[in-house]
């Protein structure tokens, strides 16, 4: 039978048999939020400032990192601020297969800064769940994405376009009706995309024109608009970096030289403002480039052809890019004659035009 001293400590036996248990308990929770937060690259996301009306999406990725199949058994939010799905429905995947939680920050129906929660809760390999914080503000005005205009590095033959959206909320009545600026280069085009009761869309592209000068050039649109009776402008910034008088080298001449040789030319690119030479292609693989990788308005480019076996005169032509624009700056006519007794067949590939590259 059990001694009194046994029946004494039998409570404080149990207590400790159940502590002990509810730890266990915990440590296996935690190891299960553990195995499935891996398989997510983030769990936080600031939407930031938001124009009341319009409706952000940010996907977060969950990548099986298992051999188990994974089954996501519920998704939910603890704010109906954010619309919370499984994009595709995708719910069950397969070692290394992806799926992707969509959150819509739903700006329509509140106003301020908002935070929520959205859960993720596994059904296998094992029964976890991995928590989701969202935060954002929702704000009322006038709002261009993006704030400004850059164009960037263009030339006379590519000269870009770029699109800008206007958005307005808390009034149905707003209109944007006319767009001015004190630089003539630049074409505008505006368009309404969307009205509702919360939200008004415009697009709005703009184009330099042909006859810009070279050079920088920065400047300011004015967006008129009119809301409740109210007309005001606002300004928008724009940059744009124009080579328009790149001038270069047009052709030279290389005197006979017999097979293997070499001939250097020197090559002189200018322009208005600094540059790069950033690539020279050719159809003939006889060349070899040997220019300075600095920005500077003055280039002297080294141009080293190796003769071919193809015997008699030849004449090629060499493209020249600068500050990695799509279209060549320049070209270069390149005459010339491999000096020998007989042709036998030529032994560099002039199928394709190719990148000669720069020592």
């Amino acid at each position: 039978s059990p001694s009194k001293t046994d029946m004494r400590t039998a409570p404080f036996r149990y207590l400790c048999l159940t502590l002990f248990c509810c730890l266990l308990s915990t440590g296996a929770n935690l190891c299960a939020q553990d195995w499935a937060r891996k398989m997510f690259q983030e769990t936080t996301f600031d939407f930031g400032d938001v124009l009341k009306g319009e409706m952000p999406e940010h996907r977060f990725e969950i990548e099986n990192i298992y051999v188990e199949d994974l089954q996501i058994d519920q998704v939910f939010t603890s704010c109906p601020c954010i619309i919370v799905s499984m994009a595709d429905n995708k719910r069950v995947l397969k070692t290394r297969e992806k799926a992707y939680v969509v959150c819509k920050f739903n700006s329509p129906a509140f106003d301020g800064k908002r935070k929520a929660t959205v859960t993720v809760r596994f059904r296998r390999p094992f029964v976890g769940e991995v928590q989701i914080n969202l935060t954002g503000n929702i704000v009322r005005g006038i709002n261009f994405s993006p704030n400004s205009i850059d164009f960037g590095q263009v030339s006379e033959k590519n000269l870009t376009a770029k699109t800008i959206r206007i958005a307005s909320s808390g009034s149905t009545n707003f209109k944007v009706v006319d767009v001015k600026s004190t630089f003539h280069h630049i074409g505008v085009q505006l368009k309404e995309i969307a009205r509702t009761q919360s939200l008004v869309n415009y697009e709005m592209t703009v184009r330099l024109k042909p006859t810009i000068p070279g050079g920088f050039s920065q400047g300011e649109l004015y967006i008129i608009v009119q809301e409740n009776g109210v007309t005001r402008q606002m300004p928008i910034k724009f940059t744009a970096k124009v080579f328009s008088n790149l001038q270069m080298t047009e052709s030279v001449t290389i005197s006979p030289v017999k097979p293997g040789e070499q001939c250097r030319k020197k090559v002189i690119l200018k322009s208005d403002i600094p540059f790069k030479v950033t690539d020279v292609t050719c159809r003939n693989s006889a060349y070899r480039i040997k220019a300075d990788s600095q920005s500077k308005k003055i280039h002297y480019v080294e141009l080293v052809y190796t003769a071919t076996n193809s015997i008699g005169e030849f004449e090629d032509e060499l493209s020249f890019f600068i500050d990695n624009l799509p279209e060549p700056a320049g070209k270069l006519k390149v005459y010339g004659e491999v000096a020998g007794d007989k042709e036998v067949p030529a032994q560099v590939d002039t199928s394709k035009e190719q990148s000669l590259g720069k020592n």
